[in-house]
């Protein structure tokens, strides 16, 4: 009998380490959605809002900040890069964007923008963004 025993007390080990296994994946998976929605608050923020003052950049900072805690993808830095744009920061904006084509030098999207918010303030880093999005998505010729 001391086998059933220690057979009882394993299936009741395996039922506890999933227990806590699946709470803790509801624990990841609520912070997940706290993480979007904050992520959508700002964007529909910045939606109505084409130029912030520096009180609602700093709370805008806030909540892209608590978004970013699990959440490291470039589209929160992306974010970041557009609040310093609407609150007018635009050496700010323009570092963000030049850190992400660092890190993702295919990013089309990244260059695009780049090059629309550098222009003539920051002339060669207009050029190399203008480049780049030449390189990524070369002219299409016109089909006869």
């Amino acid at each position: 009998m001391p086998s059933s025993r220690h057979g009882r007390a394993g299936i009741q080990l395996v039922r506890w380490a999933l227990l806590l296994a699946a709470l803790l994946a509801c624990a990841w998976f609520a912070l997940v959605l706290r993480s979007l929605h904050e992520q959508a608050t700002v964007q529909a923020f910045l939606a109505a809002h084409p130029r912030i003052d520096a009180s609602q950049a700093s709370s805008l900072g806030a909540e892209i900040g608590r978004a970013r805690f699990l959440n490291p993808d470039e589209a929160i830095n992306t974010l970041d890069a557009f609040v310093q744009v609407q609150a007018q920061h635009l050496g700010r904006a323009v570092a963000i964007f030049r850190q992400i084509a660092l890190r993702e030098p295919q990013n089309l999207e990244n260059w695009t923008v780049l090059e629309f918010v550098t222009g003539d303030r920051y002339p060669q880093i207009y050029r190399q963004a203008v480049l780049a999005v030449q390189a990524l998505a070369p002219p299409v010729p016109a089909s006869r």
